[in-house]
């Protein structure tokens, strides 16, 4: 027998009847199970008979009906009952449950688990549940991500509300309470916000993205308790922290509140218009204002106050859609203005300038400064919305082999350049993919190896210098070198006698078909994919970094210019050229003595750095040019890196660092090998960029010995 608190079921129905909405015929049924719960009475059939005209009609009269619910309701829950004692029976039918007894109030430690047995029916409802609540999970994502851009879009906030409220009423129909207690305090905080009682913020954007998460997590809990056979386990502190800050944020002072202490208007007025707007569409302002209590400068004083005491509200921004192209050629046009004024700056006229001019020229240095910075911040996006996409793709891939695999994300909010975001997808998805299949192991080695059973993955995207740096780290198995070394031994790519450093050998993954994957997946094993990130970062004039430590992860670095338009670069000079070399992959420069200048049998110059023997590029000889200095000790030597390889770039002189703006080269010269564009320098004159990753590819596989 199990006691049933009928006063707790009425306030459930009193409850779904202030939160339903139109078309919400999931709500209908909700209030239709709990009243099967109570004993039969005159208040019990007005309420159902109302509801089922509701479901017939589909809110034909909406107002005309609510109000009749709400009415209903109010006398049913004036009934006096107590508790009643109902007798389990066995289910034949999907309605006939019984409601859950008081949950037991929530510990500070995590749930324990104990032996629960389900009929076969009931567990096929739980898995339709989960099923439905996990693509519910991915709808708010989605959805999410839109209401950040467009705060004031109400239909966006309903589309967020619908999938919490259905998740609230099924998971509540199939007595899972501490899923129903978090999804019903979403619901009420969206519904603040639906009904202006609450402001957009960042703050509430990201208690619900922790909502969504906490949801996550307890609905893995119970696809768990399902194969387990045992009650769902719950972090109970982290579900107490997280109802605290609900708290927190709706513990702000709501609009009648402060229209009652700031502007001395009657609470009984106050209260007679929140019973009318649960039947209206219109805001407590707007009643109160046709209602004649108060006028909009006293609305608006109030709502400045609520805003100012929240602390966190966030500015709402005005969007105006514009196409790209005219972003692309606003951005080119900028460029040109930073070409033009370096031309002006640098003319040797100047030097010859009265002081107004040398003035006039500092200040549109400034403007032209500032007037770039726009234009970069306009190309600007947030990664989020490409590591969103991410969580899915986990999941799916955590379902296909059979893994527990967590994942976390750290600065979504880094900003980068609106082209680069669009190409990080795949490369990011290939790595995910790796991570997912050949980092972290089963459920079962890594309860074997002492680790959690889940696997952590966390994407990471930080600023360092003036790069962004996308980071995926895994906490598996870690890259096995031996296997990586023999495999590569194997398959002809090194030569057995090379002794590669430990970042060398880590940097074989990523070349054409390597793969150590001991059978093909429908996930991986082809040897495709880690070459396809090496070559979308260099594509991206970007490079590319791996760190391994054996059963403790590993961790993938894509360093990306922060933009496709301007780049960091050093000039360069070979006779008369001037060419432009990206700092990215410059590590030093020297200007070499004689004794470090030797000639290996079969290989080539070398130069001697820091104990190491790098290959010599005399760009002179590759660029074919007449003009340019031949001897190594009266040149300067510039050390590079390009996947891990590094080579020196013999060059006459480094002229400075300076940033330029981009351009692509002409259809015709695209073919040309080592040159990744050019630019316009401040003298008027072309360099050209050079690409390392095309002038160094030919010595991926000459290594030498380190100088003992």
């Amino acid at each position: 027998m199990a006691v049933i608190n009928i006063n707790d079921i009425k306030n459930q129905i009193a409850q779904e009847t202030v939160m339903m909405y139109t078309g919400d015929l999931s709500g209908c049924g909700k209030i239709l199970r709990l009243l099967d719960l109570l004993p039969d009475s005159p208040e019990k059939t007005a309420v159902a008979d109302i509801i089922n005209d509701i479901v017939i009609t589909e809110f034909a009269n909406k107002d005309e009906q609510l109000k009749a619910l709400k009415d209903a309701v109010d006398k049913l829950t004036g009934a006096t009952h107590t508790s009643v004692n109902i007798e389990k029976k066995d289910k034949t039918t999907k309605n006939e449950r019984p409601v859950e007894e008081e949950p037991d109030e929530v510990s500070s430690e995590k749930s324990k688990p104990t032996e629960f047995s389900l009929s076969e029916e009931d567990a096929e409802l739980i898995r339709d549940f989960l099923d439905e609540s996990f693509d519910h999970i991915d709808s708010i994502e989605d959805n999410m991500l839109r209401w950040e851009a467009e705060p004031e879009d109400k239909d966006i906030i309903n589309a967020i509300f619908r999938p919490f409220h259905t998740i609230k009423g099924t998971s509540g129909f199939l007595n899972l309470p501490d899923i129903t207690q978090v999804a019903h305090n979403l619901e009420n905080l969206l519904d603040d916000i639906r009904n202006d009682r609450l402001s957009y913020s960042q703050d509430i954007a990201e208690i619900i993205f922790k909502g969504v998460d906490l949801l996550r997590n307890m609905l893995k809990a119970v696809e768990k308790s399902l194969t387990e056979n045992k009650s769902p386990v719950y972090d109970k502190p982290v579900i107490e922290k997280f109802m605290d800050e609900i708290n927190r944020i709706k513990g702000s002072k709501k609009i009648g509140e402060l229209l009652v202490e700031k502007e001395n208007i009657k609470e009984s007025d106050i209260e007679e218009a929140l019973k009318e707007q649960k039947f209206s569409d219109k805001k407590i302002g707007e009643l109160l204002v046709e209602k004649g209590v108060t006028d909009e400068k006293s609305i608006k004083n109030v709502l400045e106050i609520q805003k100012t005491e929240m602390g966190k509200t966030k500015k709402v921004a005005k969007f105006a859609k514009v196409d790209t192209e005219k972003l692309d050629n606003l951005m080119d046009m900028i460029g040109e203005l930073v070409i033009t004024q370096h031309m002006i700056v640098q003319n040797p006229t100047l030097s010859a300038a009265d002081d107004r001019l040398l003035k006039d020229i500092a200040q549109m240095k400034r403007i032209v400064a500032t007037l770039q910075d726009v234009g970069m911040s306009m190309r600007m996006v947030a990664v989020k919305s490409v590591f969103q996409k991410m969580k899915r793709l986990v999941r799916d891939l955590a379902k296909k082999s059979g893994k527990k695999i967590e994942v976390v994300f750290e600065g979504e909010n880094t900003e980068m350049d609106r082209n680069m975001v669009d190409e990080l997808y795949d490369p990011l998805v290939h790595i995910v993919r790796n991570s997912c299949d050949h980092g972290i192991e089963t459920a079962k080695e890594r309860k074997a190896m002492g680790k959690p059973e889940t696997g952590l993955l966390k994407i990471s995207a930080y600023h360092k210098g003036g790069d962004i740096v996308i980071e995926v780290t895994d906490d598996g198995r870690g890259l096995n070198k031996e296997k990586i070394l023999a495999k590569a031994i194997e398959r002809g790519l090194v030569k057995p006698d090379h002794n590669l450093t430990e970042k060398e050998i880590y940097n074989l993954i990523f070349m054409p078909g390597f793969s150590t994957a001991e059978k093909i997946t429908d996930v991986s094993g082809r040897g495709v994919g880690m070459d396809v990130v090496r070559r979308s970062v260099e594509r991206l004039r970007g490079k590319i970094e791996v760190k391994s430590e054996t059963n403790l992860g590993t961790t993938i670095s894509c360093i990306l210019p922060l933009t496709l338009a301007i780049i960091d670069g050093m000039l360069i000079k070979i006779g008369n050229q001037k060419y432009i070399l990206p700092t990215l992959s410059v590590k030093q420069s020297l200007r070499p003595k004689a004794s470090q200048i030797h000639t290996v049998a079969g290989k080539g110059e070398v130069v001697s750095v820091m104990n190491k023997l790098l290959p010599l590029i005399r760009l002179k000889k590759l660029f074919g040019l007449d003009e340019g200095i031949d001897e190594p000790t009266e040149a300067l030597i510039i050390v590079v890196e390009n996947n891990g390889v590094e080579s020196c770039l013999m060059v006459d002189d480094l002229i400075g660092k300076q940033e330029v703006v981009i351009k692509n080269l002409h259809k015709l010269l695209k073919s040309a090998r080592n040159f990744a564009g050019c630019a316009i320098l401040g003298d008027g004159t072309v360099g050209l960029i050079l690409d390392i990753s095309s002038i160094t590819e030919n010595l991926k596989n000459q290594q030498f010995d380190k100088i003992a």
